[in-house]
C-alpha cells in the first residue's frame, strides 16, 4: 500500500521490461481453422504483479446520479445512450440520462439481457420458464414459452444471441445432463451442450446459486460463454458453435472434488481453504483491447476481487494480488482498480455494457459499506476505533478530481444511487 505514490512512475518501466521478454517465454497466439485467434496463456507467461491503475485501461470515467435509492443489491446493470437499466432480482428499473426513473417492471428470480441496437430487452423467468420481450419504452411485445424441463440457473445465465436465438446456461450440480441450451423464438430447443464434468454429489453437498458468475455475456466483439472453474473462454456463433479464443493456466481453479457442489463444506471453511491453496473462480470482461479476468477465492463474492488484465495491443499481463489482511495492516480499503484517474474510490465493476464498465455506489468490494460512496470518500470506513482510508492518494488530473468532488457535493446517499462508468480503451 505504501507504493501507491510511485506507481505511475515505475509501472511504465515494468511494462517495458515485460514487453522485451524473449519470445521463447511467451506462448504465441495461433489460429485454428474456422475459429478466431486463440490466446494461450500458460503458467510461465510473463506478468507484472502490481496494483493496476485505472488509467491503464480507462479512456474516460464519468458519474451518474440516479434520483432513486435502490433498496436492494443490484445484480445486473447496463448503460445505453439514453437509458440506464438496473436489476435487483425483483424488478428491472429504467432511468433516463438525467437520473430520473422512467419505469420499473416486476421480474422476480429472473435474468435480464439487452439488445441495444434493436432497442429491446428480454427477461428470462426461472419460475415460469418464459422469455418476455420488451421495447425500451417498457412495453411487452412478446412472450416465449420454453419447451424444456432441463433448465435451472440464476444470475447472468441468460443471453440473447440475436432476436431469434437465446442461450441459457446452468451451474454444474453433477447430475444435470446439459450445461448450455439454445432456444429459438418458438421456445423450441435448437441445441444442447452436454455437461462436460458430470458427477454424483455427496449427500451433504451444497449448491450455491450466486449472481457473481458471468457464464454468458456480451461485448462489442460478440457473445461469450465461460464454464465456471474452466481455463477456456468461448465465443458463441449465431450457428450455436462454441469456439475457444482464450485458454488461461496462470490461475489455479477449484478442483472438482473440492467444490461445495461436490462435497459440501462450511462456506467460511471453504473460502479459507481456497485462500490457502490459491484456488479461484473467475468471471470475464472483454473488448477489442483487453481480456480482464476478475478472480476470487472459491465461489463467494464476499471477498476482495483481484484482476488479471491481458492487453491485446502489447501482449502483456498485469495482475493484482490484494488481500483483506493487507488492507487491515495498512488501514487502507482502496479495493479494486487503483483510481489514479481522479483520486476517487477503488473501482470494482459490477457489469460490462459494451465498452463500458459499471460500478454501483462504492462497489461490492466494500461489503456492508458499499451504499455509502460519499462517506467512504470524505471520511473513510470506520471499523471499531480505526478509520480505513478508501480513496486514492494520487490522481492524474486536478480537473478530474474537482469534477468528482463537485459531483459528490450534490449526492445524497439516502436518496440517490451513484453509478461510476468507465469507458475502456479500444484498439
Amino acid at each position: 500500500m505504501k507504493i501507491t505514490y510511485i506507481l505511475i512512475t515505475i509501472l511504465p518501466i515494468l511494462l517495458l521490461v515485460t514487453c522485451q521478454s524473449s519470445k521463447e517465454e511467451r506462448q504465441a497466439e495461433f489460429n485454428s481453422p474456422n475459429t478466431p485467434s486463440i490466446i494461450y496463456i500458460k503458467n510461465n507467461y510473463p506478468e507484472v504483479k502490481h496494483r493496476i491503475p485505472l488509467s491503464q485501461i480507462a479512456d474516460t470515467i464519468f458519474y451518474l446520479k440516479l434520483n432513486h435509492k435502490c433498496p436492494k443489491d443490484i445484480y445486473q446493470a447496463w448503460y445505453t445512450n439514453n437509458t440506464i437499466f438496473l436489476y435487483d432480482l425483483d424488478s428491472i428499473f429504467a432511468f433516463n440520462n438525467t437520473g430520473n426513473l422512467r419505469y420499473s417492471i416486476s421480474a422476480p428470480v429472473s435474468s435480464i439481457d439487452i439488445l441495444q441496437n434493436e432497442q429491446k430487452f428480454y427477461i428470462y423467468s426461472f419460475r415460469d420458464k418464459t422469455i418476455s420481450q420488451y421495447d425500451f419504452k417498457g412495453s411487452k411485445e412478446h412472450v416465449i414459452h420454453l419447451k424444456s424441463n432441463k433448465l435451472g440457473g440464476y444470475g447472468s445465465c441468460f443471453l440473447t444471441i440475436n432476436d431469434t436465438l437465446f442461450a441459457i446456461s446452468r451451474l454444474n450440480e453433477g447430475l444435470n445432463p446439459y450445461e448450455l441450451v439454445f432456444f429459438n423464438k418458438k421456445g423450441e430447443v435448437v441445441k444442447h451442450i452436454t455437461n462436460s464434468q458430470p458427477f454424483t454429489p455427496q449427500s451433504h453437498a451444497i449448491f450455491y446459486n450466486t449472481a457473481w458468475e458471468r457464464m454468458l455475456f456480451r461485448s462489442p466483439q460478440g457473445c461469450f460463454y465461460y464454464r465456471p472453474y474452466g481455463d477456456t473462454l468461448f465465443t458463441i456463433s449465431p450457428q450455436t458453435e462454441l469456439s475457444p479464443i482464450w485458454i488461461e493456466q496462470k490461475l489455479s481453479k477449484v478442483p472438482l472434488k473440492k467444490r461445495l457442489e461436490y462435497r459440501g463444506m462450511n462456506l467460511t471453511d471453504f473460502i479459507n481453504l481456497c485462500r490457502t491453496e490459491q484456488w479461484y473462480n473467475i468471471r470475464y470482461i472483454e473488448n477489442s483491447r483487453y481480456i480482464i479476468a476478475e478472480y476470487i477465492p472459491g465461489r463467494s463474492n464476499h471477498d476482495i476481487p483481484n484482476y488479471m488484465v491481458y492487453d491485446k495491443k502489447i501482449k502483456i499481463i498485469i495482475k493484482t494480488e490484494q488481500t483483506l489482511s493487507e488492507g487491515i495492516a495498512y488501514q487502507n480499503f482502496h479495493f479494486g482498480f487503483f483510481n489514479d484517474y481522479d483520486g476517487g474510490l477503488g473501482f470494482s465493476p459490477l457489469c460490462q455494457s459494451n465498452d463500458y464498465l459499471l460500478m454501483i455506489n462504492a462497489g461490492y468490494a466494500q461489503g456492508g459499506a458499499k451504499n455509502f460512496p460519499k462517506t467512504l470518500y470524505n471520511i473513510g470506513r470506520k471499523i471499531g476505533k480505526i478509520t480505513y482510508k478508501c480513496r486514492s492518494d494520487s490522481c492524474l488530473s486536478i480537473k478530474n478530481k474537482k469534477k468528482l468532488e463537485n459531483f459528490l457535493k450534490n449526492l445524497n446517499e439516502n436518496k440517490n444511487t451513484m453509478i461510476t462508468i468507465v469507458k475502456l480503451k479500444t484498439l
